[in-house]
């Protein structure tokens, strides 16, 4: 038995289903940009906290 017999065949989509742009790089470009965007914001929360962690804790006075 062919394959295509198991299946019924597809019925019609309701109108809210119905896919009215086929095309999806507009949303792939901004996920790229997003993720470009998070990369760079972690490089600089990186850099930030390497850089306190180099100076090493703040001196405190003790107070009597």
């Amino acid at each position: 038995m062919a394959a295509d017999k198991h299946f019924h065949p597809p019925g019609p989509l309701p109108e809210g289903l119905r896919d009215r742009e086929p095309d999806d790089m507009p949303a792939a470009r901004w996920i790229i940009l997003i993720v470009v965007g998070m990369v760079v914001a972690g490089a600089i929360v990186a850099m930030v906290v390497s850089k306190h962690l180099e100076e090493g804790p703040a001196p405190t006075e003790l107070v009597r």
